[in-house]
């Protein structure tokens, strides 16, 4: 049978200025080549490039990757931008020979534009699915009337919408989009993010793995919760780690008066640091204000970590009394005594089953065939 030729037309998408941008859709796009045949195609500004445009191909697992690097026109010029940016997914769609039968459209800006224009002038469905956490009412970014419109406009045109949370259906629903709704979770790698026994240790090992981004993750009110615990007991470890600059939460840790032998910070460069941690800690924390997902959540659970976490993104519909505890958002007496009940029960939580059951729901093949499935449901439609 003749595979699907899907397009990922990416909003974001790791690149050689972004190197990290919009990894989980990569992801994506990755479950999905088990089924489909799978192209992604991005473009990028590049302040100082020599030629305007710069197609880059890339063979990656079996994925074409098409990345166009476009020269920034000037940064007032928004008229041009919009111009030199549609001319660019027009240079990496014409790589294709127009083999496409379906488009997954990953975040609306700024590739919704061209998903729209591939709909009017080839007549090739879209789907959409949302990571943004723009739609959600914690979120400050504010919209004028005309993004409103724009936005609601090119979602509304989708044959399917795919939030990756129903909290992010709920935001996108409120904010007017409405159609046809599937929610379909990131994919986590399995082969890295997996269960191992855990070593032992005198101490309880507390984990949260962040930006370091207080107004998103709320990573200060994690370190008075702990200040708090440690006034009562000093029977842990937590463990910071972060890919960001660490210098201003470890001199908050110790402004707040947290004992330094009851907190350490690490480095995070690769997807195997975290995954180590999060096998070698008991207890996985995320105090976060809002999110759309939590892939570290996921991947968590996935290592059989049972997970202290706040009511956001997926973490409500996922976390249960098998696998942790939920928290309200920035409730810091409620997270401290969460903390006190994990000193005492993180013993009794089944870990191998806690990993069993996340990796059922996540792994590459699961969450591929939720998207191979629509889109022959699409297609059988046209």
């Amino acid at each position: 049978m003749k595979k699907t030729n899907v397009l990922f037309l990416n909003s974001w998408y790791p690149n050689k200025i972004k190197k990290h941008n919009g990894k989980f859709i990569r992801e994506h796009a990755k479950s999905v080549s088990e089924f489909c045949t799978v192209t992604c195609l991005q473009v990028q500004g590049v302040s100082k490039q020599k030629d305007v445009f710069i197609i880059d191909k890339t063979l990656n697992n079996n994925i074409l990757e098409i990345t166009i690097y476009y020269k920034k026109p000037n940064k007032f010029n928004l008229l041009k931008k919009k111009k030199r940016q549609h001319k660019a997914f027009k240079l990496g769609f014409e790589q294709l020979k127009n083999n496409v039968d379906i488009v997954h459209l990953n975040v609306i800006f700024p590739a919704g534009f061209f998903a729209l224009y591939l709909k009017k002038k080839y007549d090739i469905p879209f789907i959409l699915t949302e990571h943004n956490t723009t739609f959600l009412k914690e979120d400050t970014t504010n919209f004028s009337f005309i993004q409103k419109k724009i936005i609601t406009r090119i979602a509304n045109k989708a044959s399917a919408l795919c939030p990756v949370s129903t909290q992010l259906q709920n935001a996108m629903q409120d904010f007017g989009i409405t159609g046809n709704y599937h929610v379909i979770p990131n994919v986590i790698d399995t082969s890295i993010f997996t269960f191992k026994p855990k070593s032992i240790s005198n101490k309880v090992r507390f984990l949260h793995v962040s930006t370091l981004n207080n107004s998103h993750k709320n990573y200060k009110g994690i370190l008075r919760a702990f200040k708090h615990l440690a006034d009562k007991n000093t029977n842990f470890i937590l463990t910071f780690m972060s890919s960001a600059n660490m210098q201003d939460a470890k001199k908050y840790a110790f402004d707040i008066g947290l004992p330094k032998d009851t907190i350490q910070f690490a480095p995070n460069t690769t997807a195997l640091d975290v995954a180590t941690s999060m096998q070698n800690n008991d207890v996985f924390i995320l105090f976060s204000n809002f999110e759309t997902f939590s892939l570290v959540v996921a991947e968590s659970l996935c290592c059989g970590t049972p997970v202290i976490a706040t009511k956001v993104g997926i973490i409500p519909e996922i976390i249960n009394k098998e696998n942790g505890l939920l928290v309200t958002v920035s409730d810091e007496n409620m997270l401290f005594n969460n903390l006190l009940k994990m000193l005492k029960n993180y013993k009794l939580y089944n870990n191998q089953s806690i990993s069993d059951t996340a990796i059922a729901m996540y792994n590459y093949k699961a969450v591929g065939l939720k998207y191979a499935s629509l889109y022959k449901a699409i297609k059988n439609k046209l």
